[in-house]
C-alpha cells in the first residue's frame, strides 16, 4: 500500500515490497522500473 503524503511526495507503508518511492517531493527522480512499479500500483488499487 502507498499513500500520497501532504507535501505530495509518495509514503510506502510496506517497505517490504521494495519500491523505492523517493519520500523527498523536490527531488523527483522516477527511474522507468519505479514509473512502472507505481503504475502497476496504481492499476491494482483501481480493480
Amino acid at each position: 500500500m502507498s499513500s500520497k503524503t501532504k507535501t505530495g511526495g509518495w509514503f510506502l507503508d510496506d517497505e517490504s515490497a521494495g519500491i523505492g518511492y523517493n519520500p523527498y517531493p523536490k527531488v523527483k527522480r522516477l527511474t522507468e522500473q519505479e514509473k512502472k512499479k507505481l503504475a502497476q500500483l496504481k492499476k491494482e488499487k483501481k480493480a
